[in-house]
């Protein structure tokens, strides 16, 4: 038998090496599902601006669901991969079991309350007698096939924590390849297979992530041993909770702010029509798929960085948070430029109908203007939550939203209207980045907690 992936080291060899080679199969996972995301904007698009309009308005709402299991995650591997650094691997097995339970209770009560509240959540939003039955349509299958997206996530949270994102990557693409075939099938039809519209999406993302949680499951019992079916008394199951939560309920918290602030944004633009709505689910989109590479380096640093605290190789935790800074950065700048240049054939291409490409048009230029500086927001966070300073991630996920985004947005609209709203959202961007930035000075110092102290 092989040795257990949780005994994969990241506190030796060249740390740009280890860091990149962490992040590179994440770039393929993350670009795998960022593409199918795209993928159903594409097929839903051809439904025409209502449907993608429906669909736009769910974005919001089911990355808050999404969110809320990555901020759990999140927790996971920083317990996970700081019990790693320390060498308490007794500790690896019982947290993954624990982290799963934990995750999966959670998300499954948020999802009954989502289901029985559909109709009051997204009339607030602005979905109107047009948008919201296809709302429904998309979303009833959803919420009551929540529990097949908490598996992968968390277990895959387990195995970056120990240094394997090979399998999460590998999961990921089949999953996101496997949906991809699925959505026109299900969408339009074909053969004797009559076409559902919006829900076909839904069901087509849903067996999608039954095959991941499938497969993930797998790994984790046959192939990594993470999973425990040990009985344990109730204490060591809440000791493990509360080890998650330390960093898991601020980094919860600090994901669904942006998504709450994503709805309000979406209430905002609601006022442009359902054309502007349209666009900006598909310029949202997108822009995810612009920050494959911030995302990758995000996933890589939460572990590489916990690792090397917790074995107390500073040094190594801060080169990375440094490398990984100057990455994203420079990425973005580059990669708004190309979409900048090429915002008219990509809104052409995802706009389904003519009306949408221009207000298309205007978010890949405008809105997407601050890509640079959300990649160094990224990095700082994952950096917080890996040393156990989630509550400063929290801080910058506030001020992005709350205290930047929302006024800043309702204040370009009435200067310039819609596009004047993707200014107002780019800035915060910009000064959020530049606050995370001035926040990070003592990790780009090497000056880090003692991780002792639990």
């Amino acid at each position: 038998m092989t040795t257990p992936p949780h005994r994969a080291g990241l506190t030796e060899g060249p740390v740009a090496r280890q860091l990149l080679g962490l992040a590179a199969p994440m770039v393929a996972g993350v670009l795998s599902v960022i593409l199918l995301a795209a993928i159903d904007t594409y097929f839903v698009g051809k439904l025409g601006a209502d449907a993608l309009a429906a669909i736009s308005f769910t974005f919001p709402v089911v990355a808050l669901i999404a969110n809320l299991t990555i901020g759990l995650s999140i927790g996971a591997t920083a317990a996970i991969a700081r019990a790693i650094g320390t060498g308490r691997e007794s500790e690896v097995k019982r947290l993954t079991t624990d982290a799963l339970l934990l995750a999966g209770a959670i998300v499954m009560f948020a999802s009954v309350i989502g289901y029985l509240t559909i109709d009051p959540v997204f009339t607030a939003m602005g979905a109107d007698a047009t948008t919201l039955p296809m709302i429904r349509e998309y979303m009833g299958p959803w919420y009551l096939s929540i529990v097949l997206l908490v598996v992968p996530m968390m277990g895959n949270a387990a195995l970056r924590a120990s240094g394997d994102s090979m399998t999460q990557a590998r999961t990921m693409i089949i999953s996101a390849i496997l949906n991809g075939i699925l959505d026109p099938i299900l969408i339009f039809g074909w053969g004797p297979i009559e076409g559902m519209g919006v829900t076909g999406a839904a069901v087509a993302s849903i067996i999608a992530r039954g095959v991941a949680a499938a497969l993930t499951l797998w790994v984790l019992i046959r192939g990594a041993d993470l999973v425990s079916f040990e009985r344990v008394p109730f204490a060591e199951v809440k000791a493990s909770w509360r080890q998650i939560l330390k960093v898991g309920a601020p980094a919860a918290a600090t994901n669904i702010v942006p998504s709450v602030a994503s709805a309000m944004l979406t209430r905002l633009v609601s006022g442009f029509g359902h054309v502007a709505v349209a666009a900006f689910g598909a310029g949202s989109r997108i822009e995810q798929m612009a920050l494959i590479l911030p995302l990758a380096l995000t996933s890589a640093l939460g572990p590489f960085v916990g690792q090397n605290w917790g074995a107390g190789h500073n040094q190594r935790a801060r080169d990375a948070i440094v490398l990984s800074e100057r990455l994203s950065f420079g990425w973005g700048l580059v990669v708004w430029s190309l979409l900048a240049l090429t915002a008219a054939p990509i809104a052409q291409r995802f706009a389904g109908e003519p009306d949408v490409v221009a207000p298309l048009q205007s978010y890949l230029v405008l809105a997407t203007f601050g890509l640079a500086f959300q990649g160094i927001t990224f990095s700082t966070s994952a950096s917080f939550n890996s040393i156990a300073q989630p509550l400063k991630s929290t801080s910058l996920a506030l001020l992005r939203t709350t205290v930047l985004a929302l006024p800043l947005a309702w204040i370009g609209a009435q200067w310039n209207g819609l596009e004047g709203l993707f200014v107002g959202v780019a800035a915060a961007n910009i000064l959020t980045g530049l606050a995370a930035f001035w926040m990070a000075r003592p990790l780009r110092a090497g000056v880090l907690p003692d991780p002792g102290a639990r």
